[in-house]
């Protein structure tokens, strides 16, 4: 008889390790940390997948089943960020961290096709309010750290939204002479607004990573990623270098293996890269994570590697044409 392993799924991604549990749910202890209807973070117990639903589906959470897995979709409303709670940063170690994370928003409006962030957090940006950010932020600087990496997958999200947060971290920098040092994540129409990248720049924002994907346009268009194609914006490497002209340091995240590569790529990518100056680039092979509209397309069309294949491969991807 195998023995029940106790399990954790919590922290900022703690939708994607609930919707995992298929491979031990059942005959396994699961503990997790979802927040309750009211915003409050709560470590319950589960035993089994039928005791989880149960609390999932009386706390707020839409419950969708699959073949394979369970998905849990936060409700959008109870989920508003404007009801979370200040966290306990005075609790921190400070000298056991480099830097500290805090986010402002969570969603993203946009359909890229390989991306989870729509289907975990939804497509409307909600936003914290600025009481709440600068709070956050003066928490971090009384414990003495400098560097603060804003996890938000897209800061940029609402940018109704967050130019007037920008503005009041702004005040709130320059009152106290500038003690921290800010770094995000953000897409890139980042570079369509003359006005936000200044705000950005002068709330003291020294890098961003930007979802850049690939220098070849219809491998872009393919998997949906219509922000990085518009016609008037500009070029990729043009777009880049105004995010730079503003002082800002400009990361990236490059995958390769759409079905529009060829062998190429692996010429026309460190070229972009050396031409963008970008400084920093993550590369990875496509993977299709579940969940999202790619696995969907792939599992339908039979091109998603087992998980003995995927380990061999690196990617669950099959590239197209070698379905057998």
């Amino acid at each position: 008889m195998q023995q029940a392993v106790e399990q954790w799924a919590g922290g900022g991604h703690r939708v994607i390790h609930v919707s995992r549990l298929s491979d031990w749910i059942g005959r396994a202890t699961v503990r997790c940390e979802p927040r309750d209807r009211y915003g409050r973070t709560v470590a319950s117990c589960f035993k089994g997948a039928e005791d989880l639903n149960r609390w999932m589906v009386a706390n707020g959470w839409a419950v969708a089943h699959r073949k394979y897995s369970l998905d849990y979709v936060a409700d959008e409303e109870r989920a508003h960020r404007a009801r979370l709670p200040l966290p306990r940063v005075d609790l921190l170690k400070a000298n056991h961290y480099m830097f500290g994370s805090m986010q402002i928003s969570r969603g993203c409006p946009f359909t890229c096709e390989f991306c989870d962030i729509i289907v975990t957090f939804g497509r409307r940006p909600r936003v914290k309010t600025s009481e709440q950010v600068l709070a956050e932020l003066e928490s971090f600087r009384r414990i003495g750290l400098k560097i603060i990496f804003v996890v938000d997958d897209n800061l940029i999200g609402n940018k109704k939204a967050i130019k007037p947060i920008l503005r009041d971290i702004i005040r709130w920098q320059q009152e106290r002479a500038y003690p921290l040092t800010l770094f995000t994540e953000a897409s890139l129409d980042l570079a369509e607004d003359e006005e936000l990248m200044e705000l950005m720049g002068l709330a003291n924002f020294q890098s961003v990573f930007i979802g850049i994907e690939t220098p070849n346009e219809d491998s872009l268009r393919e998997t949906k990623k219509f922000q990085n194609v518009r016609p008037n914006a500009g070029t990729l490497v043009e777009r880049v270098h105004r995010v730079q002209q503003h002082g800002i340091d400009v990361w990236c995240g490059m995958i390769v293996g759409f079905d529009h590569d060829d062998p190429s790529i692996f010429d026309v990518m460190p070229k972009f890269l050396a031409e963008a100056r970008v400084s920093a680039a993550l590369i990875g092979m496509l993977h299709a994570i579940p969940t999202t509209p790619l696995y969907d397309r792939l599992e339908k069309a039979g091109r998603l590697n087992d998980d003995e294949a995927s380990d061999r491969y690196g990617t669950n991807v099959i590239p197209l044409g070698h379905v057998t």
